[in-house]
């Protein structure tokens, strides 16, 4: 080889992601890299990078992939020199390499594969500062975006309900909870039975909106909704279903908690206990207790999408049911009942019974309820 040694070791990138044609037309793979680069590649480059996985001489790699789609050796040689050039092959000392490699080791032990890929994604990722202009650039992309498509998704349109039942407004609902934080704090609050008035107190609480703010006086971009636990950029991504079991008051069945009619609308009917225990698997089988309502958190992904537009607002969907699972806690130990919240549901066949599409409204989290005095 003239220009590349053939028995140098080269190692593809531990931070490459590789992704097929879009359509059944296209010849051309996709290749992303840390950090934050996206090259559209041809099949045999894409077969030298797998042929580097794992550490491979140029030579042997070269020799494989020429056999395999008839490409001269010349050709492929210079292949190999532009991916080292753009770091998608790199050797064994590579610093960035390695602690790819690492990452992707120790997640996967845990069973953290897809967390791993999206670390390492998102490593290193640029901020705005807003301790200089970060906050004139971010009201500056706001009126770009809204010029280009109305910021509108506060809440949920009405659903497809066969019962609504309006629920007490949140400022209302507020000015219920008398008992003091220091008897909430150390559970000192008298058990109460779940009834309708109480679960509704409850879902108020953590749902309803409280107030609103008007952010611009066009048309495109709607007042920010202000709700009792705060959300990042007042998106409020969170929706909230509830599986009534046993709740006096109540007729058993699936509600969905409507921000903008402040009702629980009726989506479904209760599907059978076994079935129940495999969707509520974590929450039901962690609780000390007979459920007699189940919880679900949905994320409606595009309202933090329309504002932050890079990979980590993922994590801030779940900051924001860290916020309102805090809440929940507080609120159910200041009216007396049991809670107990945990993220191992059956999110997939949970999405299918609400009428809800993963990609749009993701189920994320559940919780068991029940009155304080049913302890078994």
């Amino acid at each position: 080889m003239s220009s590349l040694s053939s028995t140098r070791t080269l190692h593809t990138h531990a931070s490459i992601r590789i992704e097929p044609p879009q359509t059944a037309e296209g010849k051309n793979w996709i290749i992303n890299s840390s950090p934050r680069r996206r090259f559209l590649v041809s099949v045999p480059t894409c077969a030298l990078l797998i042929s580097f996985m794992g550490g491979r001489t140029i030579g042997d790699a070269v020799s494989e992939v020429a056999q395999l789609f008839s490409v001269d050796s010349l050709s492929l040689e210079r292949l190999v020199h532009t991916l080292e050039e753009n770091e998608l092959i790199v050797e064994s000392e590579s610093e960035m390499h390695n602690w790819a490699l690492q990452i992707k080791k120790s997640w996967s032990l845990y069973g953290w594969n897809e967390a791993a890929n999206y670390q390492i994604a998102s490593y290193n990722y640029p901020f705005v500062n807003y301790g200089s202009d970060g906050r004139s650039l971010d009201i500056a992309r706001m009126d770009e975006y809204s010029s280009e498509e109305p910021d509108v998704n506060r809440v949920k349109p009405p659903m497809d309900a066969s019962k609504v039942l309006p629920v007490i407004p949140t400022r209302s609902a507020l000015n219920e909870l008398t008992e003091s934080f220091g008897r909430v704090w150390l559970k000192e609050c008298n058990d109460q039975q779940l009834d309708a008035e109480r679960l509704e107190l409850l879902l108020s609480t953590l749902f309803g909106k409280l107030r609103h703010r008007k952010v611009s006086v066009t048309p495109n971009r709607a007042d920010l909704i202000r709700k009792t636990s705060p959300s990042g950029g007042s998106r409020h991504p969170t929706e909230g279903y509830v599986f009534v079991l046993n709740v006096e008051g109540i007729a058993p069945g699936i509600y969905h908690f409507s921000v903008a009619a402040q009702a629980l609308e009726q989506v479904g009917t209760l599907p059978d206990n076994e079935v129940l225990l495999k969707l509520f698997s974590g929450p039901i089988k962690r609780a000390q207790f007979e459920p007699e309502a189940l919880l679900v958190m949905t994320t409606y992904f595009e309202r933090n999408m329309y504002r932050y537009r890079e990979p980590r607002t993922f994590r801030s969907v779940f900051m924001d049911i860290g916020h309102l699972c805090v809440t929940m806690e507080t609120v159910a130990s200041s009216l007396g009942l049991k809670c107990q919240f945990q993220h191992a549901i059956d999110d997939e066949q949970i999405e299918s019974l609400l009428g809800v599409h993963s990609l749009e409204e993701g189920a994320m989290f559940g919780a068991a309820l029940a009155g304080g005095a049913k302890l078994v």
